[in-house]
């Protein structure tokens, strides 16, 4: 799909003038009938009878098969749609073309005009409002289609128009991070948007009263480059995100081995404030994570009342969940001695290295950061308070953030509990914060043996795969 992409990505979209009025140009890279051509060639399962009915279709519209007659707009080759926030009036505008043939909409372009008062483009499109047709031509493939506008379709047009001249330029611009930020649009999309991307300030931060396996007293700034190189290790293809506000890096596609690299990148952590994860997870990030939380949020989380609220929750259930505990939560475990020195490798304590997954670049002053840093893990549980709870095994576990991905982070435990009772009030914790998605009887004494190390995973397992005395799975179940 490599070559549809293409044309779509380099489609362009314009409002034109000449005699007659304004017309709407496309122009395509390669003409749409070529490229859907070669696209079929670089299919994996191939179906010959019905590419040659898109084909076929495609080359009609070249031929001007599709000009032979007046349409009516809209249809499944034009149209021009209006969208407001909820409850507001008309104010953005969006033109969308498509060819016959593409069932896949790779081929198609969008984009959204600027109805800015003084823009050439408002001033074409308010012309092009007070037209009863519009010619849309297609200029690589010398085609050129006549749509009749509906006089409702265009008193909206007018509508979008009438509210931007009320509005100042940092109102418009607020709604386009909006629609930046909400996944509506792409900066592709807002052509004529000169956007001004803020940057984090980098955080200071002094060391915490125990000891850590990693930390760096200022955190770096998010990579600019396409491809960055960072503590020696140049990185694949990748992008800052979230647009609105960018807080991480993430590659393009996934690295094999990603978690050598990684290795390698955590290092160097305390010279540079950029933070290795691997994001496993087939979709993009930003499917799925929420708009960045500041460490400042962390910071005020008392995270004995956050496990003391879970472990309320536990004890309104049957008797015997939350034994030989009881029902008062038993206070935060115990601390065992955190040695930064024997955690230089989580990555290999995770058995990661050899993994292949998407690569984060978080710069933070801490690994447990990271999860508020950048945007959650989609579940209903706050992302300070997942990082706020992390870094607090960090300070009592030497616990190492090295992965997430949507409801779920990996920790590799340094220093894991090393006594039975100890153990157990490790377990009350995970249990308040993150049960396993079968909690009965039995299970709090299970999941401490598995925390010491005097038991292995059952093959029964209600407990996430990963899990042992050095690897915890934090994770929550819909």
């Amino acid at each position: 799909m490599d070559e549809e992409r293409d044309v779509a990505r380099r489609l362009t979209i314009e409002l034109v003038e000449d005699v007659v009025g304004v017309r709407i140009d496309v122009t395509s890279p390669q003409r749409v009938d070529l490229a859907l051509r070669e696209t079929h060639k670089g299919f994996a399962h191939r179906n010959r009878d019905f590419e040659a009915r898109w084909l076929g279709a495609a080359e009609a519209f070249v031929r001007g098969d599709e000009g032979s007659r007046e349409r009516s707009h809209p249809d499944s080759l034009f149209q021009v749609t209006v969208s407001a926030r909820r409850g507001a009036p008309w104010d953005v505008v969006e033109l969308r073309v498509s060819v016959p043939g593409d069932i896949t909409g790779a081929l198609s372009g969008h984009r959204y005009l600027d109805l800015a008062p003084q823009s050439e483009e408002s001033r074409l499109f308010a012309a092009l409002a007070r037209q009863e047709t519009v010619r849309l031509r297609w200029v690589s493939e010398g085609v050129e289609l006549l749509y009749r506008l509906p006089r409702e379709q265009r008193d909206y047009w007018q509508q979008a128009l009438a509210t931007n001249d009320t509005r100042t330029d940092e109102e418009r611009h607020a709604r386009y991070e909006e629609m930046l930020a909400g996944g509506h649009a792409t900066l592709n999309e807002l052509p004529f948007y000169q956007r001004v991307t803020p940057r984090r300030p980098r955080r200071t931060a002094e060391p915490p009263a125990s000891p850590i396996p990693f930390l760096a007293k200022r955190s770096g700034g998010v990579p600019s480059a396409r491809r960055p190189t960072i503590a020696g290790v140049r990185l694949p293809p990748g992008r800052r995100a979230p647009d609105s506000l960018p807080s991480y890096w993430i590659s393009d596609e996934p690295l094999e081995p990603a978690g050598d690299a990684a290795a390698t990148i955590a290092r160097a952590f305390a010279e540079t404030g950029l933070w290795p994860l691997l994001w496993p997870w087939d979709e993009d990030p930003a499917a799925y994570l929420d708009q960045p939380i500041e460490s400042d949020r962390i910071d005020v989380i008392d995270v004995e009342a956050v496990l003391r609220c879970g472990w309320d929750r536990l004890t309104a259930h049957p008797a015997g969940l939350v034994e030989p505990v009881g029902p008062r939560f038993p206070g935060l475990a115990a601390g065992s001695l955190v040695d930064p020195a024997a955690a230089r490798d989580p990555f290999q304590l995770a058995e990661l290295l050899s993994v292949a997954a998407r690569l984060m670049i978080v710069p933070c002053n801490r690994p447990a950061d990271c999860i508020a840093l950048i945007g959650g893990l989609a579940v209903e549980v706050d992302g300070a308070e997942i990082s706020a709870v992390i870094r607090s095994w960090e300070e009592r576990f030497g616990a190492v953030l090295v992965a997430v991905e949507p409801s779920l982070a990996t920790l590799a435990i340094t220093a894991p509990p090393g006594a039975p009772e100890q153990a157990l009030a490790a377990a009350a914790e995970q249990l308040a914060f993150c049960p396993p998605e079968t909690v009965e009887p039995g299970t709090l004494e299970q999941l401490a043996s598995i925390l010491v190390g005097q038991a292995d995973l059952p093959s029964a397992a209600r407990f996430p795969p990963t899990l042992s005395a050095s690897v915890w799975p934090v994770a929550w179940y819909d």
